[in-house]
């Protein structure tokens, strides 16, 4: 379905011209073959001690997680693709719901680093889910699927994101493939070049609106969200994907979590860390592990006060704010020497989120490795958002 920008959208929400759409790209079919190849790293491939294989794939999507077969959003939308979309994704390209795909690395120390022989640490790697649509920007778009599948009058899916957003990114490669419109209101200025995360968003069919910041300031605010909402027809999916919907879908990662000491990853809008925490707090056996956050902004410790009215009873964890470098975004040739060294290894990291976990995940290993303590059952979970390496010019030709 092709969207019309109304000659009065501009002037009733202060959105700047639509960018022009690239022709339409034929959506993938549900019951096409899945492209995914997961690469089997044998032992040594990532300088690893050995390679587990994670739970299978109904460890991830629960196997009642289906959606109405009987609502149809448009034309070219099939409800049912949701589901199996998620499924093609979660497994290797057998096509077999049985096989496991090998996501969990356990990484060893290499001698090459800051850490000594305490280093140690699975890595749940999900960058490598699929080529476009990755990491927890996956599991964050779930229940937003669910919810859009479920909304009468919805035909469009709706968000925000800067110029070079891994949730705009994979919002446009959802759209792409389950065949449904996607706008995505862009931080920025029509006139000015395309990033490249812009292009793929724009190859893949999705709608550029672009904002300037005092327009974009207001993507809280739930009048302008409603006005977006009633002129596009769409489900608007906040900034970065949080909210519940957001946490629920990630609540799907606890039982791949569940067994660990430290469970570590990358915080943004942390929608990622409080669904998995939800979903720890619903399983019976319990969990009695911690987990560490690391800040990826500099937010004068809102996220502290957030989570502790937010995070499920029982739950310990523990915010690292000390590791953003500087702000949301913000690189150093210290953190793009660890990103090379890291390279060098095959695990590609990216410097706004995983970059700054690893490198606060070094420093504490190697303060605890001179204080002589036990070395706990480490999780490190990959949230993709490898693209966005394309917006360091440190690191746009590795």
């Amino acid at each position: 379905m092709r969207i019309r920008c109304r000659k009065s959208c501009r002037r009733k929400i202060n959105l700047s011209r639509t960018a022009s759409v690239s022709p339409q790209i034929p959506r993938k079919s549900a019951n096409s073959e899945c492209p995914l190849s997961v690469p089997a790293a044998g032992p040594g491939a990532y300088g690893l001690a050995d390679v587990r294989f994670i739970a299978r794939i109904r460890s991830f999507v629960r196997s009642d997680y289906r959606l109405p077969a009987a609502i149809v959003k448009s034309p070219s939308f099939n409800p049912a693709s949701i589901y199996n979309l998620i499924a093609d994704i979660l497994i290797a390209d057998t096509g077999s719901p049985d096989t496991a795909a090998l996501l969990l690395q356990s990484v060893k120390a290499a001698g090459d680093g800051p850490v000594g022989d305490g280093f140690g640490c699975d890595v749940l790697r999900l960058d490598q889910l699929h080529p476009q649509l990755s990491g927890n920007k996956l599991f964050k778009l779930i229940g937003y699927l669910q919810d859009f599948a479920e909304q009468h009058g919805a035909e469009t899916l709706l968000s925000f994101g800067g110029p070079y957003s891994n949730h705009l990114h994979a919002l446009a490669a959802a759209g792409h493939l389950c065949g449904i419109p996607v706008i995505a209101v862009v931080r920025g200025y029509e006139h000015l070049p395309l990033t490249p995360t812009l292009q793929d968003c724009q190859e893949l069919g999705a709608r550029l609106i672009f904002a300037d910041k005092k327009t974009y300031a207001r993507r809280y605010d739930p009048v302008w969200r409603q006005q977006l909402a009633d002129e596009y027809r769409a489900l608007v999916i906040p900034e970065g994907g949080s909210g519940e919907p957001g946490e629920r879908g990630c609540a799907l990662l606890a039982p791949v979590c569940a067994g660990y000491d430290e469970i570590w990853l990358a915080l943004g809008t942390g929608t990622t860390a409080l669904g998995i925490a939800r979903g720890l707090a619903e399983l019976g056996s319990g969990f009695s592990g911690q987990l560490v956050g690391v800040n990826a902004v500099a937010d004068q410790g809102a996220l502290q006060q957030s989570w502790q009215r937010q995070m499920p009873a029982g739950i310990r964890w523990r915010i690292i704010d000390n590791a953003h470098g500087g702000g949301f975004g913000k690189t150093s040739s210290e953190l793009i020497e660890l990103i090379r060294r890291w390279d060098a290894r095959n695990l590609p990291l990216d410097p706004v989120y995983t970059g700054k976990l690893m490198w606060a995940l070094e420093r504490e290993i190697s303060a605890a490795d001179q204080a002589g303590t036990a070395v706990p059952r480490r999780l490190l979970i990959h949230s993709g958002g490898l693209q966005g390496r394309r917006g360091a010019p440190q690191l746009s030709e590795s």
